[in-house]
């Protein structure tokens, strides 16, 4: 179906954004989910007293860093699927 109305091609373009954002946001979300049950498994070994501290700070830290490389990857897909959509509607060739 060709959309010669630029209304047209912009509301299509705007669903498509919303429709990639909302997997984007349940792909990371699935993504974060081992993250949060090494948080807890390192809470549930430090409040059992099991292991030594080192051990606890170590997954602590692997679980920041799993969270941070997460956001900052969820952060860019929606900052380059922004910018698509950007181009995508403001060109009138495509």
């Amino acid at each position: 179906m060709a959309m010669t109305d630029p209304s047209q091609k912009a509301t299509f373009e705007y669903f498509e954004f919303v429709k990639h954002i909302f997997w984007t946001t349940v792909m990371f979300g699935l993504l974060l989910l081992p993250t949060l049950g090494l948080g807890y498994f390192s809470s549930w070994l430090a409040t059992h007293d099991i292991g030594s501290r080192l051990a606890i700070y170590v997954l602590e830290a692997v679980e920041y860093m799993l969270l941070a490389v997460n956001s900052l990857a969820f952060l860019v897909s929606v900052i380059a699927q922004a910018v698509r959509t950007f181009r995508r509607t403001t060109n009138s060739d495509a």
